[in-house]
């Protein structure tokens, strides 16, 4: 049976919180996003806030994900994931989406799908 490494979780940084909320509170004022889910609203605030490095992606390597990718991930995915969220709490979350961006597209995208969950989860952004 799969197993996640779990580990006690530390607030995320609160420049990085407060630079999440500012971004999500000017989506959610924004006409193009009034029918968007929150989830997706708090995605695209990761996105513009925490961009990636310019070209972190290797041309040579190409992954299709499928659209349930994050449904039933690998046990690889889930402590890739369960690591950048540690890196997002320790180090900041613009550091995690770095090492995120330099691993390939899917998990980059993976990665901001997971972490705007656990943001929804604790409630970090009102």
């Amino acid at each position: 049976m799969e197993e996640q490494i779990k580990k006690e979780s530390l607030p995320f940084n609160p420049e990085d919180v407060e630079k999440l909320r500012t971004e999500t509170e000017r989506l959610r004022l924004s006409p193009e996003s009034q029918n968007l889910p929150e989830k997706e609203i708090i995605k695209s605030s990761l996105k513009s806030a925490f961009p990636p490095e310019e070209e972190t992606f290797s041309p040579k390597e190409e992954i299709a994900g499928a659209p349930d990718y994050l449904k039933n991930p690998s046990l690889e995915i889930k402590n890739k994931l369960a690591h950048l969220e540690e890196i997002s709490r320790e180090k900041g979350i613009g550091q995690a989406v770095k090492e995120a961006g330099r691993e390939n597209p899917f998990l980059l995208d993976a990665f901001h799908d997971y972490l705007a969950e656990k943001i929804m989860e604790e409630g970090t952004i009102k």
